[in-house]
């Protein structure tokens, strides 16, 4: 049955946190989402400059950078957790004071939410987000009660391993990645540092970095063939060889065996993380030497 995209989309809820961890090569873990009740308002900017270059009486190019959002988020009343994990004011749990101090050092966050929509909710994540010290704004009660709430302005940027900014679903997002999105923070396994070595004429070494922990599947297949899809490597169609492990977050190593001497193939990987989420197809050549 076709599915049906959505003609409007309209407010704002089921607001989360997860705070984020700066490894020394830029990537990005995320701790357990953290609810923040009572959103209000959530207004977002875009940053970045378009360059227009005039050449030959006309536009030559356009080049345009996109640097994340500004804005600011608003809810009834932030929770302590948040004043405490993101902003990093202290919380004295025996004496019941919450402590804001001029050297605290705010921390990284990814913000989670979600948008309604006329057939499916538009959930959402902000991967690398700062946010300011919420101001304040009471009012003396009068004659009808006037709600004070609560907002912090917001600096949005890439993340600085993969230039990811945010991910949003669509109406084709699975059921199972719509039921976990509050769970965990939704990341899609990378990978990189892809290359071959110890060649001989019938084995090599493949080796790759994934940022996330989970299964790793392979295929090597001849150059010249068409390059596989993820689902045909994760399934282990016909090929040279093929096979699957345990993926570490960190360096992998796959020992490749079955290779004819004096050939060119191409290796494969497809990742899949502890949530079942499958990574782009990475890709490496490999040259066997003569026998």
């Amino acid at each position: 049955m076709a599915i049906t995209a959505n003609k409007i989309l309209f407010g704002v809820s089921k607001l989360y946190y997860a705070v984020a961890t700066e490894a020394d090569d830029g990537t990005l873990t995320f701790g357990t989402p953290v609810s923040i009740p009572g959103a209000v308002n959530l207004k977002l900017d875009p940053e970045g400059d378009t360059l227009t270059e005039y050449a030959d009486n006309g536009i030559w190019t356009q080049v345009t950078a996109s640097n994340g959002y500004k804005g600011s988020l608003e809810v009834e009343c932030f929770p302590d957790s948040f004043r405490s994990d993101c902003l990093g004011e202290t919380i004295d749990s025996v004496n019941g004071v919450v402590t804001e101090s001029a050297l605290a050092n705010p921390s990284h966050f990814a913000l989670m939410g979600e948008f309604s929509g006329d057939k499916k909710a538009r959930k959402w994540v902000y991967y690398y987000c700062l946010a300011t010290r919420p101001g304040a704004d009471a009012k003396t009660k009068a004659d009808k009660l006037d709600p004070m709430h609560e907002s912090v302005d917001l600096a949005i940027c890439p993340r600085s391993d993969d230039s990811v900014v945010m991910r949003y679903t669509n109406e084709s997002v699975t059921d199972a990645i719509a039921a976990a999105w509050y769970t965990t923070v939704f990341d899609v396994p990378c990978l990189s540092s892809i290359s071959a070595s110890s060649i001989t004429a019938t084995a090599a070494s493949v080796s790759f970095k994934s940022n996330k922990a989970g299964t790793y599947y392979y295929m090597v297949c001849s150059a010249a063939t068409a390059a596989p899809t993820a689902a045909q490597i994760i399934a282990g169609e016909t090929s040279v060889s093929s096979g699957n492990g345990a993926a570490l977050a960190s360096t992998n190593t796959i020992s490749v065996t079955g290779l004819s001497a004096s050939t060119a193939y191409t290796a494969y990987i497809v990742v899949k993380d502890t949530n079942s989420i499958a990574s782009a197809v990475g890709s490496v050549n490999i040259m066997t030497i003569a026998a």
